[in-house]
């Protein structure tokens, strides 16, 4: 090739395009860099907020069964209060509930039952970074553990009633009485409803028949305080929850 036709050449030109080449071809991999991000991103939020939806239908859940709960323990509390006050005066008239005092502080339970399926899926993925907001996490991380408190001292409780409260009662009074005169009917009826209020009394002055009630008050205050933990834990959970999702 001469010189003259090497002159001819446009090399500026030719420059200039292969620079447009170059910077499309730059140009469509941010992009395409930028789109997958992006799209990782949104799919991240999306399985995020997935999650705590589910967790929030499953606290709310929880909040009314742990308050029903409280109700519940309330109400146990109230009883056996009613007992040993009735143990004082044991020639008084005896309450008109006595029946189903008894049967609250002497025979029957409740055990707490909360859903979980949300909150185990979650912890077991493996995965914690999935939820962003960290105090939320750690909350979430706590929970199994004041479940487990809580069960600890149920089962204490359980063992409690099995072993002495039910038997002592056993040995001393028809219970017929006492179960059909549960608040929630949870025994049904039965034929022998009257209540022996000569052997009530002897009840009353046993002592311990107050060592068995006072004993079971004392197992129902320490499940209060899980129950106590447990909401508080729940609601500030719920708390959260709420705000992520909004």
């Amino acid at each position: 090739m001469n010189e003259s036709k090497v002159k001819n050449i446009p090399w500026l030109r030719m420059l200039l395009d292969g620079a447009v080449i170059v910077a499309s071809i730059i140009l469509a991999l941010a992009f395409d860099a930028l789109w997958e991000v992006s799209f990782t991103e949104y799919s991240g939020y999306q399985q995020e907020q997935a999650v705590l939806v589910n967790l929030e239908a499953e606290f709310s859940e929880g909040i009314e069964i742990l308050d029903n709960f409280a109700e519940s323990r309330a109400g146990r509390v109230a009883a056996a209060e009613e007992l040993l006050a009735a143990t004082q005066n044991p020639n008084a008239a005896l309450p008109d509930d006595i029946a189903a005092d008894l049967a609250l502080v002497f025979v029957n339970y409740r055990t707490l039952n909360i859903p979980n399926g949300a909150l185990n899926t979650y912890l077991s993925s493996g995965n914690p970074e999935l939820i962003s907001n960290i105090e939320l996490r750690q909350l979430l991380a706590s929970w199994p553990s004041l479940i487990d408190d809580n069960a600890e001292e149920e089962g204490a409780e359980i063992q409690l009633i099995r072993d002495e409260l039910r038997p002592y009662l056993m040995q001393r009074i028809a219970l017929g009485p006492i179960l059909g005169a549960h608040p929630r009917g949870s025994y049904g009826e039965f034929a022998d409803t009257e209540l022996d209020v000569e052997t009530v009394r002897q009840l009353l002055l046993d002592p311990k028949f107050k060592n068995l009630v006072t004993m079971r008050l004392a197992y129902i205050r320490f499940t209060q305080r899980e129950i106590t933990a447990l909401s508080t834990s729940a609601q500030q959970i719920l708390d959260l929850l709420e705000q992520e999702t909004t």
